[in-house]
């Protein structure tokens, strides 16, 4: 949802501090160290090495060659090569702050953010000023969730540089995430006073705003990064998000048609298409958008939670059964996936005490949660206790807001067994038509068959 940027060091930091005298070997080194600034990098890569093996370096010489190889061996996504040059910088020069940071980011591209933040950590305690180091560290907590962490090396890093935007659109972002959305604010906002041709920290204000509800701020704040970045996938993914949260569907289906023609393998955008055609009752298109999505992400259980509503919602509960499944097999502590397989297995009427189990695990799962108990009241009544399950709606009850009540009322206003005003309210008129629906064990839930 963030834009998100690394703050880089140029790839060379320091220069040799002496030659051997057979300057001609170094020439090697000198063409190899050009090329890498120059982003020549197949040249740097062979000319370091003639460095390597000829030109007789020791020392911090031979770690800032092997450090800049190792780089070189990374831009040409030649992990394990790039990783083992830093390994013999480091060797060469256990004190040298360049190489644990270069060996930072090669962890923090692998995703090893535990790794990452050691070598960071290591280059910060050999070069205190390391901004690049400290900054990166701060992305590597975050990464891993430590939010706190994240926010006190963003500011350590903005102490450093002062007038770098990038630092208060980052320290924003853990703001961000510890839940103080004012800090964040102003962070963006000072970011963007820093440098207002970033996209990066107006697009995070449009988050900021869309985390609030204030989707009309969200929206101008998309609109202004379009402005700047105008085939961001992203920022058109989270204005279209934004535009259906206004109810304005055909403008967050021009925004999502958008992001997805300037990146037809951006995935949200498709999840949030796919969300769109449930909202227009398209379920099939939902299901082949789904479908698309799921294929790249096999393993990403809120996309098979969607489809397995989608499937519900069509009629297909053995589908729904089967991704609700899947899901529970990868997140065993889902309960809501718990709740829903319970709701299909439910509909599909065919083991109410398969149906019964999954109710009981998504109460454990989610605790009194008034879906999760509303659930376990239909599958007490499904299996022939009425009485009881009308005791577990009256705990729904105390639990809940107008809004579920009022779920309740016009539902069973559909089946014929309401007939008062729908107005939210726990009455005796709503529970005596709760306990007719539950001796017929009927629905109460959806007014769908």
């Amino acid at each position: 949802m963030f834009a998100f940027r690394w703050f880089t060091c140029p790839i060379l930091a320091l220069v040799f501090l002496s030659f051997p005298v057979n300057a001609q070997n170094t020439q090697s080194c000198l063409l190899g160290l050009d090329a890498a600034n120059a982003e020549r990098y197949l040249e740097a890569r062979d000319q370091l090495t003639t460095c390597i093996d000829q030109a007789g370096l020791q020392g911090s010489n031979l770690a800032l060659v092997y450090r800049v190889r190792g780089v070189t061996y990374g831009e040409l996504d030649q992990d394990e090569l790039a990783l083992n040059d830093l390994n013999r910088a480091v060797q060469s020069d256990p004190e040298y702050a360049e190489a644990y940071y270069s060996r930072g980011l090669l962890w923090q591209r692998a995703e090893e953010f535990e790794n990452a933040v050691e070598d960071y950590s290591r280059a910060i305690r050999f070069d205190g000023q390391h901004a690049a180091s400290i900054n990166n560290r701060g992305n590597a907590y975050w990464d891993l969730g430590d939010y706190q962490s994240a926010m006190e090396d963003y500011t350590r890093f903005i102490d450093l540089t002062p007038d770098e935007a990038i630092a208060y659109s980052n320290r924003g972002n853990a703001w961000f995430d510890l839940g103080n959305f004012q800090r964040a604010t102003e962070d963006y906002q000072r970011a963007v006073q820093l440098d207002p041709d970033l996209p990066t920290p107006i697009h995070n204000l449009g988050v900021v705003w869309s985390a609030q509800g204030e989707y009309r701020r969200a929206i101008e704040s998309y609109s202004q990064a379009l402005a700047l970045d105008p085939e961001n996938p992203q920022t058109l993914s989270n204005r279209a998000q934004s535009w259906l949260a206004l109810g304005d569907r055909q403008r967050a289906l021009d925004d999502f048609d958008a992001a997805i023609r300037a990146d037809p393998e951006f995935i949200d955008a498709y999840a949030g298409r796919a969300e769109l055609w449930l909202l227009e009752g398209e379920f099939e298109r939902a299901i082949e958008e789904l479908n698309l999505v799921i294929r790249s992400r096999p393993r990403g259980t809120a996309l098979l939670q969607l489809r397995g509503r989608t499937w519900a919602r069509i009629g297909d509960q053995t589908r729904a059964i089967a991704d609700f499944s899947t899901v529970i097999r990868l997140d065993p502590r889902n309960g809501e996936a718990y709740n829903q397989r319970t709701w299909s297995r439910y509909l599909e009427g065919t083991d109410h005490q398969q149906a019964f189990e999954d109710a009981q695990m998504a109460f454990r799962l989610l605790g009194e949660d008034p879906e999760a108990l509303n659930t376990v009241a239909h599958i007490v009544a499904a299996a022939g206790d009425p009485e009881k399950a009308l005791d577990v709606f009256d705990r729904v009850a105390e639990l809940s807001d107008i809004g579920l009540i009022a779920r309740y009322q016009t539902t069973l206003t559909v089946r014929g067994y309401y007939t008062d005003t729908v107005d939210g309210i726990y009455d005796a008129a709503t529970r005596r038509a709760l306990a007719e629906c539950m001796q017929a064990a009927c629905n109460a839930w959806s007014p769908l068959p």
